[in-house]
């Protein structure tokens, strides 16, 4: 395992606090990422997603997926839990956050 996937927790711990440091050292960085949106969906996040998801797409194991058609289970398990059971566990969720929150669910109805 080389260096970065050694330390990853680590590389984004530092990321993340840097980031933090630096919206709040100079703040018009944070607000020129913010205003890079389309529809409401941030670019920064898209490209940086992308960049994240990139390096596992290059490791798909064509004969591994044509797998799938003889035993669906486990595609048919995560596309439940991301589909259906995540939405419930997120609605189960909220209430409890904006209970007291003027507006604030009001606001989340809306968006």
């Amino acid at each position: 395992m080389r260096g970065f996937e050694k330390f990853l927790a680590l590389w984004v711990a530092l990321c993340m606090g840097a980031g933090l440091l630096l919206s709040q050292t100079v703040p018009s960085v944070s607000e020129a990422i913010n205003a890079l949106q389309v529809h409401g969906v941030s670019i920064a996040i898209g490209i940086c997603l992308f960049l994240m998801m990139y390096p596992a797409m290059l490791n798909l194991q064509w004969a591994e997926l044509r797998k799938l058609r003889q035993n669906p289970k486990a595609i048919l398990l995560t596309l439940f839990s991301n589909w259906i059971l995540a939405p419930l566990v997120a609605v189960g969720l909220a209430p409890p956050q904006v209970l007291g929150r003027v507006g604030a669910a009001s606001r989340i109805m809306a968006s």
